[in-house]
């Protein structure tokens, strides 16, 4: 597997609040997008990113594979402590108050991988041509498209896309979504934030990411698109090679 990351403060703000970490040899993916005032939303998601790598290399440390739905209930698991851990955190220091992030994490093992995600930060499957979102944004504009109040062009305008349903560190528990894809050779996994899908209606990010697989660096050449589109958020991506 090859890797490659890359993250740039867009066009917007003053500060990053997106955090990315990446292990090739452990086939481990993490990101997360901050939220919280000028402090919380870097703190929250350097925290929340650092903290499941620390404890899911000690995991996969292990050269045996593990299997994968006992992975995907550790991986939950360590979720769930970041959870717990930044909402104390939040609760017991009133510079943090309100602090959270979102969260998507991937495991390659062999012919598999696990994918987990909280919030609207996004992973998608290149494979044979095709560009396909693995996992389904917790938003209050992605309910209101489900409940057909809103067809997916108007989401893209309206004043609530930034309003989160579930998010890492603003309640004392949290639920995540995990999926399992079965691997082929040629196919290109890929985590980011939602800055990479702001300028973009669905369709044309897809022209996107089907262009950026043919680059020496998918990741930079994506992040790159998005500030020249006028993203005004800080945009992350991280891109790996089966």
């Amino acid at each position: 597997m090859q890797l490659w990351s890359h993250t740039d403060i867009g066009n917007g703000r003053s500060e990053n609040q997106d955090s990315i970490y990446a292990n090739a040899e452990l086939g481990l993916l993490i990101l997360a997008d901050g939220m919280g005032g000028q402090n919380g939303g870097e703190v929250a998601s350097q925290r929340a990113v650092f903290g499941t790598a620390e404890m899911l290399e000690d995991i996969l440390a292990n050269d045996a594979p593990v299997d994968p739905e006992i992975l995907a209930q550790q991986i939950e698991g360590v979720i769930g402590d970041q959870n717990r851990k930044l909402f104390e955190q939040a609760s017991a220091d009133p510079r943090l108050a309100g602090m959270g992030c979102t969260l998507v994490v991937v495991v390659v093992q062999g012919q598999r991988a696990v994918v987990a995600n909280v919030g609207d930060s996004r992973c998608y499957l290149y494979r044979t041509g095709t560009v396909t979102q693995v996992t389904k944004d917790h938003s209050l504009v992605q309910a209101q498209i489900d409940s057909g109040i809103l067809t997916e062009e108007e989401a893209q305008h309206a004043s609530i896309r930034n309003v989160l349903m579930r998010a890492i560190g603003v309640a004392d528990s949290v639920s995540t979504d995990i999926f399992h894809i079965d691997l082929q050779q040629g196919d290109f996994l890929m985590t980011c934030s939602d800055g990479l899908m702001q300028p973009y209606s669905p369709h044309h990010l897809n022209a996107v990411i089907l262009a950026a697989v043919q680059q020496n660096d998918p990741a930079r050449f994506l992040v790159e698109q998005a500030v020249a589109a006028g993203t005004s958020d800080n945009v992350s991506v991280q891109v790996a090679a089966i």
